[in-house]
C-alpha cells in the first residue's frame, strides 16, 4: 500500500523559512529531505501570483496558453469581470490527465487551483480545505468528500481565512483551526495511502497560505501591530504551522514510501508592500477622469485607454482597451506599444508621497513573456511594486499630484503577501543549471511514472 510517485504541495510555504527553520532544527522531516534530496529554486511566472504558479504548474504550459490569471477574470465584450470555473475554463490539461489516460491509479487531495476530474481512475478531492474556497467542497467519486468531513474535520474556518478586525481571540482561534486543519488532513493521507495502491498521489496543504497571509505581523516582530506578549503566551503562528506542516510531510512520507518524491513549496510570503489600491485611481487620473475610486464603474473602464484588473497585491494588474479586442477600444492597434511604453514609464515614477521612494520594483509587458492562444484573457502589463518599504497610504504621481489610498489591506487584516520564491525538493536527482522552470514539473512528475505529457512549453527535467 502506498504511491509510487508523492506530490506534497505546500502552498504558500515560503522556502526561505523552510530552510532556516530546518537548519535550527524546527523542522526534521523537511531537514532529512533537503539533506538526502536534490532542492533548487523554482523560477515562477514572471509578475503573476499563485493562482497562476499552480495552473502552469499543473498543465506544464505558461499562462497564455491554459488561461487562468486571477479568480475574477474580465470579459473584454462586456467589460464585467466573471468568476473563472477551474473546473471548466482551463485551455490546457493537468498532468494527471494524461497519467489517467495511461492507465495510472490517481489520488488528489485538495491541490490549490486544480480542476475536479469527473471519472478519474481512482478519487479526486477539491476545495475541502482550501485557501480561500473556489467552489464547493466537491470530489470524485461524489459522496468522497462529506465522508472526509464526516470522519475527519469540516474546514473550521469555512473556506476563507479572510476577515477584517479579528480580535486577539478571534486570532488564537484561528490559529488553533489552522493546526487542526493540518493534523487533521495529515491523517485522512494516512489512511487514504495505506488502504491504497497508488501510482500518484497528490496531496495539498493551504495553510501556511493562510496564516502568512492573515498572521504575518505575529512572526514580524518589526511590525506595529506585532502583538508580542500574545506571542510569548503562544509562540509564533507561522512557525507553529510549519512545524505541524513538517509534521504532516513526514508522516505522508513514510506512509507514501514513494519511489518518486516532489515536495514543492511556494509561492512564499514575506510582509506586504503594494500599491494596488491606488492603482485604478492613477489609471484615471492619466485618462483625464477625476474623482474615479478604485473599484471604477464599468462605464469608465469602456472610457479609459486603460484600466486595473484585480490582481494579487504583490504586482498590479493593467489593460490595454484595444480596439477590435475590447468592445468599446480606444486604443488604435497600431499604436499599442507606443501606449505601453509611455504608460510604463509614467507607472515607473509613481513615489510613495511619505517617503518618497519609488514603488514599482519592475515592469513585466505581458506579450513579451507569454504566448498562446489565450494570450488576449491576460493583462497587458504588470507592474511588481518593491518590498523594501511598508504599504503606502499616498502615491505621488511624476507631475506631483498626489492620491490619498482608500481601501488599504490594514497589516492587521493581511500583512504578508506572496513573494517570489518557490522551491522543489525531489528523491530524484536532476540536471539543472539554476533555477527551474515551474512549466518543467508537470512532464517530470508523469516521465516519473513512465509517462509523456506532450504538448508542455518545457521538457522534464532531465535524469543527472
Amino acid at each position: 500500500m502506498g504511491a509510487k510517485t508523492l506530490l506534497i504541495a505546500l502552498d504558500g510555504a515560503e522556502p526561505k523559512l523552510i530552510r532556516k527553520w530546518a537548519d535550527e532544527g524546527y523542522l526534521p522531516n523537511l531537514k532529512k529531505a533537503l539533506d538526502k534530496w536534490q532542492a533548487d529554486d523554482i523560477e515562477i511566472p514572471l509578475g503573476f501570483g499563485d493562482g497562476v504558479f499552480w495552473a502552469t504548474l499543473y498543465t506544464g504550459s505558461n499562462a497564455g496558453n491554459h488561461g487562468h490569471f486571477f479568480p475574477k477574470q474580465f470579459n473584454p465584450g462586456s467589460y464585467e469581470l466573471y468568476d473563472f470555473d477551474l473546473d471548466t475554463n482551463y485551455g490546457r490539461d493537468p498532468f494527471w490527465q494524461f497519467c489517467n489516460k495511461a492507465g495510472a491509479r490517481i489520488g488528489i487531495v485538495d491541490l490549490a487551483y486544480a480542476p475536479l476530474t469527473i471519472g478519474i481512475n481512482g478519487m479526486q478531492v477539491m476545495d475541502w480545505m482550501t485557501h480561500d474556497r473556489m467552489s464547493v467542497p466537491r470530489s470524485w467519486p461524489n459522496a468522497l468528500v462529506g465522508s472526509l468531513e464526516e470522519q475527519y474535520l469540516a474546514d473550521p474556518i469555512n473556506g476563507t481565512s479572510e476577515s477584517e478586525g479579528r480580535t486577539d481571540e478571534e486570532f488564537i482561534e484561528f490559529h488553533s483551526n489552522i493546526l487542526k486543519r493540518v493534523n487533521a488532513k495529515a491523517k485522512a493521507t494516512a489512511d487514504l495511502l495505506d488502504g491504497n495502491d497508488w501510482d500518484l498521489f497528490c496531496i495539498g496543504f493551504a495553510d501556511a497560505h493562510d496564516v502568512g497571509h492573515q498572521s504575518w505581523f505575529w512572526h514580524d516582530s518589526d511590525n506595529e501591530f506585532h502583538p508580542k506578549d500574545l506571542v510569548k503566551m503562544h509562540g509564533d503562528p507561522i512557525l507553529n504551522t510549519y512545524k505541524a506542516l513538517d509534521n504532516a510531510v513526514g508522516e505522508t512520507l513514510k506512509h507514501a514510501n514513494a519511489e518518486s518524491v516532489f515536495i514543492v513549496s511556494g509561492i512564499g510570503m514575506e510582509k506586504q508592500a503594494s500599491c494596488n489600491a491606488a492603482l485604478q485611481q492613477v489609471l484615471a487620473h492619466y485618462s483625464g477622469i477625476k474623482g474615479a475610486d478604485r473599484e471604477v464603474a464599468t462605464k469608465a473602464r469602456m472610457d479609459m485607454p486603460y484600466f486595473e484588473l484585480p490582481h494579487n497585491m504583490a504586482s498590479g494588474a493593467v489593460r490595454i482597451n484595444l480596439i477590435g479586442r475590447e468592445a468599446n477600444g480606444q486604443v488604435d492597434p497600431k499604436n499599442y506599444d507606443t501606449v505601453c511604453d509611455e504608460l510604463i514609464g509614467r507607472l515607473q515614477l509613481l513615489k510613495d508621497a511619505k517617503t518618497g521612494k519609488l514603488m514599482v520594483d519592475r515592469v513585466v509587458k505581458t506579450k513579451e513573456h507569454y504566448s498562446g492562444k489565450l494570450i488576449n484573457s491576460l493583462p497587458d502589463v504588470m507592474l511588481i511594486w518593491r518590498r523594501d518599504g511598508d504599504v503606502a497610504t499616498s502615491v505621488e504621481l511624476e507631475d506631483g499630484s498626489v492620491i490619498e489610498i482608500e481601501n488599504v489591506f490594514m497589516p492587521e487584516m493581511r500583512a504578508g503577501d506572496h513573494s517570489e520564491n518557490a522551491q522543489l525538493i525531489s528523491s530524484n536527482k536532476y540536471q539543472t543549471n539554476g533555477p527551474i522552470k515551474t512549466e518543467t514539473i508537470a512532464p517530470t512528475i508523469c516521465r516519473s511514472l513512465g509517462i509523456n505529457m506532450p504538448g508542455t512549453d518545457e521538457k522534464a527535467l532531465r535524469l543527472g
